[in-house]
C-alpha cells in the first residue's frame, strides 16, 4: 500500500470541505481574504465575502458585488474563491460561489519510504448558490444555499451535493446567527459508491463595542458535539484602513483591509500549528 497516497487523500477531504464543515479538520482555514485575517469569526459582516460562510447576511449587505480571493498555504496547498451577491429587490439576493482547492507537488512514496518518481496532485472543485432574504422590516434575514462538487483524488474521482440553510437576527449592537450545513449530503465515488455525511451546526454571535472596534466568535459542532471555535476583532481607524486579528483553533491570523472607493483590497496572514507554516490570503472586491 502506498502510505503518502493514503495520507494525502484524507488530508485532502479535511481540507476541501465547504468553511463550516467537518469539525475535526487540522487546517480550519478560512478561504476569504477578508475573513482570515480576523480568524473566520465575522461571519456576521455584512460583505460580500460571507456568501460561503453565512449568506443569509448578503440581504442586508448594501448593493451587489463581487470578490476574489487566493490562498497560498504551507504543505503545498492552495485556495481559490470568486463570489458574488446580487440584489435584485430590496431584501433578496441571489449569491453564488466558485472555489478551487488542490494539495500537489508531491512525489509518490511507498510503504517502505521509497520514491517512485511520480509526481501527483489532488484538487476540488465547487459551485454553490441560493437566495438571501429579509422578513419585511424585521431584523430577521435567512438563506438557503445548494452546492455540487466534484473531486479528482489522484487515482479515484467522486462528485457530490448538499445543502445549507443560515439565520441571522440583528439587534443594535449585537448580532446572532446559526446554521447548518451538509444537510442531505451525498459524495459518489467513480466505483459508484454513496456515502451520505453527518450535518455540521454552527453558532455564531457579534458585538460592536462602538463605530471602529468590533468582536466575534463561532462556535462549530456536529452531531457528536466535537467543536471548533473561532474568535476575532476588527478596528476600522479610518474610512479607507482596517486592522483586524483572531483565532482558529488556536490558529493565530492577523490581516488588514484598504478600501479605494468601490474596490476593497484584503491580505491576512495565519500562523499554522500543525505544521510550524505560514498561511497568505489576498483579496478584492468591488462592489456596484
Amino acid at each position: 500500500m502506498k502510505a503518502l497516497k493514503i495520507c494525502i487523500f484524507i488530508i485532502f477531504l479535511t481540507l476541501s470541505v465547504f468553511p463550516y464543515s467537518y469539525t475535526v479538520d487540522w487546517t480550519n482555514v478560512p478561504i476569504s481574504a477578508s475573513q482570515a485575517g480576523g480568524g473566520g469569526a465575522f461571519a456576521l459582516s455584512k460583505e460580500w465575502g460571507n456568501a460561503g460562510y453565512n449568506p443569509s447576511v448578503l440581504a442586508v449587505t448594501p448593493g451587489s458585488g463581487i470578490t476574489f480571493s487566493g490562498g497560498m498555504l504551507s504543505f503545498g496547498r492552495s485556495l481559490l474563491e470568486l463570489s458574488g451577491a446580487f440584489k435584485i429587490e430590496k431584501g433578496i439576493s441571489p449569491f453564488i460561489s466558485l472555489r478551487y482547492s488542490s494539495v500537489g507537488g508531491f512525489e509518490e512514496a511507498l510503504q517502505d519510504g521509497s520514491k517512485t518518481g511520480d509526481i501527483f496532485s489532488i484538487s476540488r472543485f465547487m459551485f454553490s448558490g441560493g437566495f438571501a432574504y429579509r422578513f419585511g422590516r424585521a431584523p430577521l434575514t435567512a438563506s438557503f444555499g445548494f452546492k455540487y462538487f466534484l473531486e479528482d483524488l489522484y487515482e479515484l474521482s467522486s462528485s457530490g451535493y448538499g445543502i445549507k440553510v443560515n439565520l441571522s437576527v440583528f439587534v443594535g449592537k449585537f448580532s446572532i446567527g446559526i446554521g447548518a450545513d451538509d444537510l442531505v449530503q451525498v459524495i459518489t465515488y467513480d466505483s459508484g459508491r454513496e456515502e451520505e455525511t453527518k450535518p455540521v451546526f454552527t453558532v455564531c454571535s457579534a458585538y460592536a463595542v462602538s463605530d471602529a472596534l468590533q468582536f466575534s466568535g463561532v462556535f462549530i459542532f456536529d452531531m457528536s458535539l466535537k467543536l471548533n471555535f473561532r474568535a476575532g476583532a476588527r478596528y476600522r481607524v479610518n474610512e479607507k484602513f482596517r486592522l483586524s486579528i483572531g483565532t482558529n483553533n488556536y490558529n493565530i491570523s492577523t490581516g488588514f483591509q484598504y478600501k479605494v472607493k468601490d474596490i476593497i483590497l484584503d491580505y491576512s496572514l495565519q500562523i499554522e500549528r500543525a505544521f510550524s507554516g505560514i498561511n497568505n490570503f489576498i483579496g478584492i472586491s468591488y462592489g456596484f
